[in-house]
């Protein structure tokens, strides 16, 4: 299954990162990461929340200012591009007695379009049909599903939602933030489904091969005094006034006090996360902060795939990439501007683990005497990360045997040579009468004729 490596630290808090394809220059995606409260190191609380632009070179990301919103002190941000425009929404909570925004990019800022009618603490856009719904979920009363409303120019009631105390909405169906493209660089939502046959579509586009929203639904997750709920609510258009119907489909109960979901979709294994920020309960500190959810689409609930090691988080964006995508994860519950401990982490998805093997050495004898002596050969074996290829630890490869590194070599016995004294002639006397010494060459020899020296 896929797992998330921790990435980079930003200082500062509340922080979202919103994808949106068509602000890039020539198709290039561009993330925007706003600090929703406006907490950023060396400064304090109040005034216009600041954009930034997410960018990474040599695997180093930094941050570039892009835009001071006329908007501050919201708890929840999104953006979509629908109906040949790009919104931009904001949520402030019932704390701040301030109604739900929609902005709209006038091709050098966000400006605001208008004023929801209804207060809320997070909201998600989605588009089904062609047409653009936003969630709000509100943690005090009702929540409400919009419509965009082509006549008035504005986002229009649709649905009432029931279930109180909402504090985030997740879309699940199928979404396309940054312009997937296939192997022939045909964008993967107007595949036709055939096409998905191609076993290089398919590891390229996975769920948004012929993405016809067979299957619609979004979550909204709701706390109590000792734990979460995320309920699934499946979707239809009514397609004579372009509202929604909405009908539950499955509860599932999660750890920690939830505060935010995001959804993080995997191409290579065509498979849908969760991903639960949560503060650890009173009476319970032990909590995670944050968990990586798997959705089961036939049952519709929730199953724990990873704890991220976090101890609380108040808020996450997940950004879904042709080859690595990124979850977000930032805290605002003890930031100030007076203690900072990097309350932002980016965390990094990888489609798969396997071993990678070198090659067998050398065995260390080439034969072998009649003993305990043995020849040997080693290899490495490096867990990688697919498809960053990143080395991880062996742990990471825990689903699979670990394979063998080291082994003896079927070698041959050395050949043991015959041996024998090789006499050459005497040669003259040293003295004409009385004693003398007379030299001849003696030589060990083997069979085969080479000479043995010593």
């Amino acid at each position: 299954a896929s797992r998330l490596s921790d990435f980079a630290h930003f200082d500062v808090a509340g922080a979202r990162i919103l994808p949106i394809a068509t602000l890039g220059a020539a198709g290039e995606p561009v993330m925007l990461l706003v600090v929703g409260r406006d907490r950023y190191a060396g400064g304090g609380v109040g005034g216009p929340s600041p954009i930034f632009r997410l960018r990474s070179v040599a695997q180093v990301v930094t941050l570039e200012p892009v835009q001071d919103l006329p908007i501050s002190g919201c708890t929840s941000m999104a953006a979509v591009a629908a109906h040949g425009r790009v919104f931009l929404l904001a949520a402030f909570g019932v704390s701040a007695n301030k109604k739900a925004a929609a902005m709209v990019w006038n091709s050098t800022a966000f400006e605001i379009l208008q004023e929801l009618d209804t207060l809320g603490r997070d909201l998600e856009p989605f588009v089904v049909g062609g047409r653009l719904f936003v969630v709000l979920a509100s943690d005090y009363g009702a929540s409400v599903v919009y419509r965009w409303d082509d006549v008035a120019g504005h986002l229009v009631r649709s649905v009432g939602l029931t279930w109180p105390a909402a504090m985030a909405a997740a879309w699940l169906g199928c979404k396309d933030d940054v312009a997937f493209q296939d192997a022939g660089e045909q964008p993967c939502h107007g595949l036709a489904a055939d096409a998905c046959g191609d076993e290089a579509v398919r590891l390229a586009c996975g769920r948004l091969c012929g993405c016809s929203h067979d299957f619609n639904a979004f979550a909204l997750g709701s706390q109590s005094q000792s734990a979460s709920t995320v309920r699934v609510l499946e979707v239809a258009v009514n397609g004579s006034s372009g509202d929604l119907f909405v009908r539950r489909t499955a509860d599932t109960r999660v750890s920690g006090l939830l505060h935010n979901l995001c959804v993080l979709y995997v191409p290579t294994h065509d498979e849908v996360y969760l991903a639960v920020a949560a503060a650890a309960a009173e009476d319970d500190a032990g909590m995670p902060g944050a968990s990586m959810y798997r959705w089961d689409r036939s049952s519709g609930l929730f199953k724990l795939a990873q704890e991220l090691g976090l101890s609380e988080a108040t808020s996450c964006t997940c950004v879904s990439g042709r080859k690595v995508s990124f979850v977000l994860a930032s805290s605002e519950l003890h930031a100030s501007s007076t203690n900072w401990r990097s309350p932002s982490h980016l965390f990094l998805t990888e489609g798969r683990f396997e071993w990678e093997l070198s090659d067998w050495s050398a065995c260390s004898l080439s034969c072998r005497l009649r003993g305990p002596e043995v020849s040997m050969r080693n290899r490495t074996a490096v867990c990688l990360a697919l498809p960053s290829r990143t080395a991880y630890h062996d742990g990471a490869c825990s689903g699979m045997p670990r394979p063998i590194t080291e082994e003896e070599c079927r070698v041959p016995l050395c050949e043991v040579a015959t041996y024998a004294w090789r006499v050459g002639i005497w040669g003259s006397c040293s003295g004409e009468c009385g004693y003398g010494t007379r030299p001849r060459l003696v030589e060990c020899r083997a069979v085969s004729g080479t000479t043995i020296s010593g």
